[in-house]
Order: C-alpha cells, then structure tokens, then sequence
C-alpha cells in the first residue's frame, strides 16, 4: 500500500510539472509521463528531472541514468580500484604524491583510538580532539572520511572563550565533540580540514563563503585524458554544500563553456519535494549575474584534471570536484559515480551520444 500510495504521489507530481511548463495539454501530458515508462524504462522521476516532455520521443533514448551508467564506469574502473577515490585519506595522499593540487587534512576524528591512517593526526577521545583543535584554523570544514555528495558535513568557526559557531549554535569544545560524534553514526571518522575559501570572482554568486565548485569529468584515451562538459555546482538558500540532488537541495547548477570557462544559465528546482527545474539567471539570494560569468584561472582548471586524471591511470574515468580559489584550482574530490544527470540538467539535454567514447571503454 505504501509503495502504491509513492508511486501515485510519483505519477501525479510528474504530470503536474510536465502541464506547469505549459509545452503540453494535462491529457498529454498524462500520455507523455506514462509513455516514458512503458517505452522507455524512465519513471517520472527522470521524466522530470529531465523534462522530456520539451523533447520529440526520438531522442528520448539518449538520456542517460546513472543506474544504467554507473554499471558501465564500475566495469571500467574495477571495483577493486575504488577505494582510491573513495577514501578520502587515500586519495589526498595520492594528490600529494602526484603533484596533484588539493587541500591537506588537519586530522582525522574517530570513534576507536586504533582506526589509524598513516600519517594523519588522528584522534578519538574529547581531551585528544580538544588538543587537535588548538592547532587549527579559526574555520575548519568536516565530512566523511568515505562519504560522498557532502552528506552531513558541516563548518565550524571558532568563537570567544573556546566556543565554536555550527550551524547557527554557540557549542564548547566538548559540546563540539559530543556533536560530532553524535552526527558520525556508524561511518569510519570525520576528516576536519581549513575551510577553503573561493575565488572573490566567484563571491556574488556564492553569498556566506559557501564553497560551490567545478565538475569536469575526464576519461582517458590512448591520447591522454579528455575533458567531458564541465559544470558549476552554486550554492543557495543557505547551504553550506553544493550537492544537487536534481536541484531539491535548493542549489543550483550551471553549464561551463568547456572552451571558454563562461557559465550559462543557472537551473534549479521550484520546489525541493519534486524536480522540477527552470532557468535562472541571477542568483535567488544576491541577484548577481550567473549567465556569462567566468570561471577564473579556467586554463589552469582544465591543466589539472587533465594531468590528475593521467596520474590516476587505475581509474579510467572519474568526475573532479575543483575549487577555485584565489591562488588557483584545487581538487576536493574525485568521483567514480559522477552522476550523469546533473550534466544532463545543466545542459538542459540528452548527453548519450557525448557519452560514447566512455561506452566504448568496455571493449578494451
């Protein structure tokens, strides 16, 4: 009954959006949403992330999901290669091993004192974690140590008298502590780095000092590494990350001319309970200008993930996440699982065709 009464919810939210956009009758647009699953495999979900209702049934085919795609990406990259990307640890000593720009952790928070990494500070107890925070930043950045999409990360900035701000509160060190540790759940540890600060190029579209960055996802061919449409994650409404999720996280997203660096229209979603995306220009919070703005030091952006994705040859193809600061790009993360879609939702169009050449990986 609970999985009838979604699927109605689903079905019906679909169609609505389709008829908002005023490209299609209701009754058509009852038709479209339901010829999209039965003809094609896509639920209305897709249908509205994607808007298909905007595109003749011919090309319908050529959008891609990232259930279909991440099969294909798992296969190339073998998923005994994953953990490189994944571990967060790993993968920044992986960075500074290859002369691979990124942020540097400042230490690790655990729950057992023996789940150690290498060489990073690491520390479990409220005394340890107190100690650790007297050499840090005023501003400190904490995520999963193995997440992904910036699932509960958080800022920190320190206050008077041993007090640190999160997420509007005045918490004491060990208020700080029983915070994160709460928050931690059953996950391996908080990695706790310098809050990096963005280019002030990028400020008016990125209000708070929240950290939005570039997507570039490469792939390597016997010619080297090849850029595939770049995109810019914007935060908004508040967010102290820039993860999309199909525009319901509130934020935005905006295509990055691969040539040129310039941003072209925001997307982002009426409503965070339901895809359903439109254009905008200007940024909800500020009113600054998205469109055409340009992304800075873009040659020296395209130059690193090129050569980081060159020295990262167990990984045939990955998605960077890139900050760009105002001393140049620096790499956060990489993604094995980069999520198709938003490229799709950025460039408002199917992207299958631009995808051929990772397809074609399979067969090498």
């Amino acid at each position: 009954m609970v999985l009838a009464a979604k699927l109605f919810r689903d079905y019906g939210s679909a169609i609505r959006a389709a008829s908002r956009r005023g490209d299609i009758g209701g009754l058509r647009a009852v038709f479209n949403v339901f010829l999209a699953r039965m003809a094609y495999g896509v639920g209305p979900f897709y249908h509205s992330v994607f808007q298909m209702d905007r595109f003749p049934e011919r090309v319908w085919s050529d959008f891609v999901v990232s259930k279909e795609f991440n099969e294909i990406t798992r296969i190339i990259n073998g998923e005994k290669n994953y953990r490189l990307a994944r571990d967060k640890i790993i993968f920044i000593n992986h960075c500074l091993q290859n002369g691979i720009s990124t942020v540097s952790p400042l230490g690790l928070l655990v729950r057992k004192s023996d789940d150690r990494r290498g060489d990073v500070i690491c520390v479990s107890t409220e005394r340890e974690f107190g100690q650790l925070l007297q050499a840090c930043p005023d501003q400190l950045f904490f995520k999963i140590v193995d997440g992904a999409h910036g699932e509960r990360a958080f800022r920190a900035t320190r206050g008077l008298a041993g007090t640190w701000f999160v997420e509007g509160r005045a918490l004491r060190t060990e208020e700080l502590y029983g915070f994160a540790i709460a928050r931690l759940g059953a996950d391996t540890g908080w990695l706790i780095q310098p809050v990096v600060s963005v280019h002030d190029d990028l400020l008016p579209i990125m209000p708070g000092g929240a950290l939005g960055t570039v997507r570039i996802v490469t792939y390597l061919t016997n010619d080297g590494a090849k850029p595939l449409r770049p995109i810019i994650r914007i935060p908004a409404g508040g967010n102290v990350t820039d993860n999309f999720s199909c525009g319901m996280s509130g934020n935005l997203v905006a295509a990055v001319d691969v040539d040129t660096g310039l941003l072209g229209l925001g997307k982002g979603s009426r409503q965070k309970v339901w895809p359903d995306l439109v254009d905008i220009a200007y940024h909800p919070d500020t009113g600054a200008a998205i469109l055409g703005r340009l992304v800075p030091y873009w040659k020296e952006t395209l130059e690193l993930v090129i050569m980081a994705q060159e020295k990262t040859p167990a990984l045939r193809t990955l998605g960077w996440d890139v900050a760009i600061t105002n001393c140049g790009p620096v790499v956060l993360e990489a993604n094995t699982l980069y999520g198709v879609e938003i490229l799709q939702c950025a460039y408002g169009k199917p992207i299958r065709n631009e995808l051929l050449p990772i397809f074609e990986m399979l067969d090498f």
